[in-house]
């Protein structure tokens, strides 16, 4: 099992990986980039959100 210190620095970099993807996000709004593929970003943030609820859920056990 990882130590505490691992998963506490794997969640924090999973936090600014998702913190990233939003700024990108807000920052394309007004003015998307021709072949940049926003729904990929999008998909990416979900996921991240979605790794950082299972692991919330995990901490609570």
């Amino acid at each position: 099992m990882a130590s505490v210190d691992h998963l506490d620095w794997r969640r924090f970099r999973i936090s600014m990986a998702l913190r990233n993807v939003e700024d990108a996000l807000r920052l394309l709004d007004p003015a998307p980039i021709d072949g940049l593929e926003i729904r990929a970003l999008e998909r990416m943030r979900d996921d991240l959100e979605v790794i950082l609820r299972i692991d919330e859920i995990e901490r609570q056990l």
